[in-house]
């Protein structure tokens, strides 16, 4: 009975697992194509902060395509790169060291990766090499996404992007150019990766464990009655 009772809570951890473990992957890497031209802009006006691409909110620019779908694309392949993130958050920091969380908004990189993000923080800092920054969202919802991507996260390719995916979107920023000194308003380049995760259905937990808890039960009764 001892060995049963060890043989039940493990099968049950396992199925937890198995239903709550993650399918986590890097599905995009970017960087900037266009870095003489293009650029990523900030402005922060009466406590609101947008941050969006190219000089006006959500103009595309070109980014070059090194990893997408864990597969390494053809040099030169590339993709429009779109985000206007927002936030009304507080600033914490001085001169060029600022910190804001609260950004919230959509991006997309052409038709493989579009999705939204909530509570993301653009942090910028100046040092001997001049000011560098970042934002980061771990809180990213995908809406769509390519092929290579599903197939990488274990879908059909054909298919629709299924609920349940979430990730992170990562974005570094570089050659700053303050546009008003002293205060969050830039342009800047940038690069970055986006994660995804599939996250299990509440429903799909509870149908493994069921199963394992079922399948138990038949194991204990048959034992039971060969005892008998």
């Amino acid at each position: 009975m001892r060995s049963l009772r060890i043989l039940f809570a493990a099968a049950c951890v396992a199925s937890l697992a198995m239903a709550s473990s993650a399918n986590a992957a890097t599905i995009l890497i970017f960087g900037q194509a266009n870095t003489s031209t293009d650029v990523v802009t900030a402005t922060n006006s009466g406590g609101t902060t947008n941050f969006f691409t190219g000089p006006a909110p959500g103009a595309p620019i070109t980014v070059d395509v090194t990893n997408i779908g864990g597969v390494t694309p053809p040099p030169g392949s590339t993709l429009p790169e779109t985000f206007n993130f927002t936030s009304t958050a507080a600033v914490t920091g001085s001169a060029g060291n600022f910190t804001q969380g609260g950004f919230s908004g959509t991006f997309s990189f052409g038709a493989q990766v579009v999705g939204s993000i909530t509570g993301g923080v653009l942090t910028t800092l100046t040092g001997p090499n001049g000011t560098t920054g970042s934002l980061l969202a771990t809180n990213v919802s995908f809406t769509t996404l390519g092929p290579a991507i599903l197939a990488q996260l274990g879908f059909p390719p054909l298919g629709p992007t299924p609920a349940g995916i979430g990730g992170t979107l990562s974005i570094s920023l570089n050659g700053f150019v303050p546009s008003v000194p002293g205060t969050l308003n830039f342009t800047a380049k940038n690069a970055g990766l986006v994660d995804a995760s599939v996250i299990p259905e509440p429903a799909s937990v509870v149908l493994a464990s069921i199963s394992v808890i079922a399948g138990l039960g038949c194991f204990g009764l048959r034992r039971f009655k060969a005892s008998v």
